[in-house]
């Protein structure tokens, strides 16, 4: 009879032993997991597609940095910018002069995808100051130099098991500012909104 009861008490110690030891492993795995998702990615590099109504329209390259931020080497300026140049501008190409950077705020993540959007997002009804285009960057067309600003939302996703991409890029207006004038020249506010895909296709580095 002790004998039982001893074994008894042993198989209960033993099965306690390894519930305690599944559950920290359990535990360990999700912390692992969690730091693993929720990790910076360093500077990295990818070639990208710029998608329009469900067609590529055009193709960059951008970067992402460490600190949350990318750098978009070319913007579709074919599409941006086709109601707001001078026409006698138009029988040469507009090329980016400057890539661009923003910021992006890391807005949660679960075991598969991160989300991210931009961070400075102003959403004044109706204003055209500068500081409500939170998004800028330069063209060369021809002689001419213009500064780009955009009032737009970017939501984006990163997909861990594909190393992937997707960012939605929502843009309200832009200003077509010139630099030799000191002025601005064109506005243009999309109704409705305009809505790019960023869709990155191949990693480089």
């Amino acid at each position: 009879m002790k004998k039982n009861i001893l074994w008894v008490a042993v198989a209960l110690m033993a099965d306690l032993a390894i519930c305690l030891l599944t559950a920290c492993t359990k535990e360990e795995d999700k912390q692992n997991l969690q730091a693993n998702v929720n990790m910076s990615l360093p500077q990295v590099t990818y070639e990208a597609n710029w998608v329009v109504d469900r067609m590529v329209i055009d193709n960059t390259k951008f970067d992402y940095f460490y600190d949350g931020g990318i750098r978009v080497w070319h913007m579709p300026n074919q599409v941006l910018l086709k109601d707001v140049l001078p026409i006698d501008q138009w029988n040469l190409p507009a090329n980016d002069f400057n890539e661009m950077y923003l910021p992006l705020q890391n807005l949660g993540y679960n075991t598969s995808t991160t989300f991210y959007n931009n961070i400075n997002y102003n959403t004044i009804p109706g204003a055209f100051a500068s500081d409500s285009f939170d998004t800028k960057y330069n063209i060369r067309n021809g002689e001419e130099v213009y500064s780009i600003h955009l009032a737009c939302m970017i939501d984006g996703t990163y997909e861990h098991d594909t190393d992937q991409w997707t960012m939605k890029w929502t843009i309200d207006k832009l200003q077509v500012y010139s630099l030799s004038d000191d002025s601005v020249i064109a506005t243009q506010t999309f109704e409705p909104a305009l809505t790019m895909l960023l869709v990155s296709t191949k990693r480089l580095k």
